[in-house]
């Protein structure tokens, strides 16, 4: 069985069938059916092979073409978008196809975008419904407006901003293309000479056309494509119009496709042999399936790319595995340098005669004990400065000690003496000169005072030549901080 796809081209007449090559040789018998014969064409379909594939073709008066100038988006926005705006032109029609014509110069955020649709599919609905009943597999779903675009200009090697006109057994159909995508089309159902009325209604387009905003700035080129004329050169019609004989279309010939198709419906049904899948329309899944068709032929190529990501992922994960492992040594060979680095510097040091925690708290304490006590010199200067503020006593002895546990300070004992003889004023003066001195002690931090006077010390010590000297004892605590 060949595996080329059956061909179908439906227009206001009905539905013609067909099988091809992409040369146009004729692998079946083609088959016509009149429009509304739906049980005559699922009859002939369902002699056919189980899922045959299929492509399909439509020239019907209900096509439409928008161009439109929409926000730039990516994604599901996007899709979202370009669905609002489908609906917008052609409602519920399952019909449509998009095409983006890239940014505007002037507005780098916004993009020109043909929408390009049925906006009724009732003509073409129904034989849409027996694809889908026969178990069919519709592979492509073009216009022959996008197929003429597509390929006239590159057949007739033609440029620029064209009106291409073809005339054939289904009417007039003009259209406006411009790199090698409609921007407009209409088709004249009544029409099918190149007469006056045709001329009449080739002005009138010319005519909208120049009014449209998106007109553009190359003059309109007007060529007619007759599926009527047997060859070239034809006369031209008019001046700003040229005429070429379809029959131009087929360099090798257009080959017997049906008996009775004109050239127009043969060129398009050798190009939608030949047409590439971004020409083909979009149509609901509930109505018919579009990719049942190319996943076969696909399928072997989706592997060999899937594969070919698959073995370059495990080659960077192979990379960043050797990499991982290269940085992993580094750090084992700094570990080891180090730890060696620290056990020369502990056989270079003698141990410690005890614990380092040992150390540390004998330091402490020593640190502690050190900063509650008062140094002699500061308590030989407290004690000077005080008794050069009093006069009239002497220090016959000083003895000192350090505070109990946890005290500041220092304990201090003096033993005093007055400067004069022992009589009894003199005695009197020695306890106001002792008093004195507590004070002026304990302006220096000096507190707990505990006095005795001389009576009470009951010293009996002789100084030289006998004379006897009373003395007093004065014990009290020095704070660790001066008192200002």
């Amino acid at each position: 069985m060949s595996t080329s796809p059956y061909l179908l081209r439906v227009d206001e007449h009905g539905l013609l069938a067909c099988h091809i090559d992409k040369r146009g040789n004729a692998l079946a018998p083609a088959c016509r059916f009149a429009a509304g014969d739906v049980a005559g064409f699922a009859a002939w379909l369902a002699r056919q092979p189980g899922g045959c594939r299929c492509r399909l073709v439509f020239d019907l008066a209900g096509e439409q073409i928008e161009v439109e100038s929409l926000p730039r988006a990516r994604g599901a926005d996007r899709r979202a978008l370009l669905a609002r705006r489908l609906a917008a032109h052609f409602g519920r029609s399952p019909v449509a196809w998009t095409h983006a014509l890239g940014r505007k110069t002037d507005s780098p955020h916004q993009e020109d975008v043909v929408l390009h649709g049925l906006t009724s599919s009732g003509a073409l609905q129904p034989w849409l419904d027996v694809l889908k009943d026969k178990g069919a597999r519709l592979e492509a779903l073009a216009s022959a407006t996008s197929l003429t675009a597509h390929f006239a200009p590159r057949a007739l090697r033609l440029d620029g901003n064209l009106l291409l006109v073809c005339l054939g057994r289904n009417g007039m159909r003009l259209s406006q293309v411009e790199r090698g995508v409609a921007h407009f089309t209409r088709l004249v159902g009544h029409l099918h000479a190149l007469d006056d009325e045709a001329l009449h209604e080739i002005s009138r387009t010319r005519t909208y056309l120049g009014t449209r905003p998106r007109a553009g700035e190359a003059r309109l080129q007007v060529v007619v494509l007759d599926g009527v004329a047997a060859r070239d050169p034809v006369p031209d019609p008019a001046d700003g119009i040229r005429r070429i004989a379809a029959v131009s279309l087929f360099p090798d010939g257009p080959g017997p496709i049906a008996p009775d198709a004109d050239l127009i419906e043969a060129a398009h049904l050798r190009w939608l042999a030949q047409m590439p899948r971004s020409l083909s329309f979009g149509t609901s899944s509930s109505q018919v399936s579009l990719a049942g068709g190319a996943l076969p032929r696909l399928l072997p190529h989706a592997t060999a790319l899937a594969t070919t990501a698959a073995l370059a992922f495990a080659a960077m994960r192979w990379a960043d595995a050797a990499a991982l492992e290269r940085e992993a040594a580094a750090v084992e060979a700094r570990i080891a340098s180090q730890r060696a680095e620290l056990s020369r510097f502990k056989d270079a040091r003698a141990a410690l005669p005890a614990k380092a925690e040992e150390l540390l708290a004998v330091i402490a304490h020593i640190e502690r004990e050190q900063a509650r006590q008062l140094p002699p010199a500061a308590l030989f200067a407290r004690l000077g400065a005080a008794l050069d503020a009093v006069s009239g006593l002497e220090l016959d002895q000083l003895s000192w000690s350090p505070p109990p546990e946890g005290a500041p300070g220092a304990t201090v004992t003096m033993n005093l003496r007055p400067a004069d003889d022992g009589d009894s004023a003199s005695l009197a003066e020695t306890d106001v000169a002792v008093e004195a001195l507590a004070q002026a002690l304990a302006q220096r931090g000096g507190r707990a005072f505990e006095r005795a006077s001389p009576a009470q010390a009951g010293n009996d010590g002789y100084e030289g030549g006998g004379r006897r000297r009373p003395t007093a004892t004065l014990r009290f605590r020095f704070d660790a901080e001066e008192q200002q």
